[in-house]
């Protein structure tokens, strides 16, 4: 069996999975509506616990999730099923149940509003989202893990110091600037489009879908090393047929290709001439 036919097979078997995922979903969905429905209130009210945290640990099923830049700490939500506690240092948030992600019987959105100064940084984030749609002002810590699932993911600024995982389901991805250390990104069907300053060892493993990374100026420069899987692959305005390896800066970041076209360049600050500053490889 080929490379491409291993893939078009993984992808078959990934697409069944996915839609039996679905159905058993929907079937759960209806389930729930006819017994329980999606206690949503009216209004948004504040659960914001009194207490202390370093850390941030939240997990959504279906919710809507955005995190907002503000002066004071503060949680709201409209989704009665929304538990939120403060236990040694960590900043705790689950959605408890199964809610009808699917919309069932209830018009009505679920949103949880989590509000951070801009200058915050957590020690460690875990986040894990299932279908609602994610929208980030800024997040900020040492090391981050976020999974993401059918929703679309749109975030700020992404920043993070020590490493960072992301994995990403069956929607969009976009991270629009940031610095960004030892990340390891992982993506599942839809398009990706990243732009940020990567630090250390990076890789990003394409899925199913366009790529799109923007490599922001960084101390040490970088060192991209591109393997394509079914699609295009362009690095620094160069296509190339199979592997690309391009540059030899002390940061090395390594995609991977799955099925789609892949796009990698590199961002400079102007110099006082108003023009870009010039790349230089090896």
């Amino acid at each position: 069996m080929t490379e491409s036919q291993k893939i078009i097979k993984g992808l078959a078997i990934a697409l069944a999975v996915f839609l039996i995922f679905i159905m058993v979903a929907a079937a759960l969905a209806i389930v729930f509506t006819a017994f329980g429905g999606n206690k949503l209130a009216k209004e948004p009210f504040d659960v914001m616990p009194d207490g202390e945290f370093s850390s941030l640990d939240l997990s959504l099923s279906s919710t809507v999730l955005e995190i907002r830049t503000g002066e004071v700490f503060s949680v709201s939500t409209n989704n009665r099923r929304i538990e939120v506690e403060i236990d040694d240092g960590v900043l705790s948030i689950e959605e408890d149940g199964v809610r009808n992600f699917l919309n069932f019987g209830d018009r009505n959105d679920s949103v949880l509003t989590l509000t951070l100064p801009g200058d915050f940084v957590f020690e460690e984030i875990e986040i894990e989202a299932g279908a609602g749609k994610v929208t980030v002002d800024t997040l900020s810590a040492d090391r981050a893990s976020l999974k993401f699932g059918a929703g679309e993911v749109e975030i700020g600024a992404l920043n993070t110091t020590v490493e960072t995982d992301v994995e990403g389901g069956a929607g969009k991805i976009t991270i629009a600037s940031g610095t960004i250390t030892a990340l390891d990104l992982e993506m599942g069907i839809g398009n990706l489009s990243l732009r940020a300053a990567l630090v250390g060892d990076s890789s990003v493993d394409c899925g199913v879908g366009e790529t799109g990374i923007t490599l922001l100026e960084t101390d040490g420069g970088y060192s991209v090393r591109a393997s394509k899987g079914l699609g295009s692959l362009t690095v620094y305005g160069e296509d190339f047929l199979a592997d690309a390896s391009v540059g030899n800066g002390s940061n090395r970041l390594s995609v991977s290709g799955g099925i789609g076209a892949i796009r990698i360049e590199e961002e400079h600050s102007e110099n006082t001439d108003g023009k870009p500053e010039p790349r230089v490889t090896e």
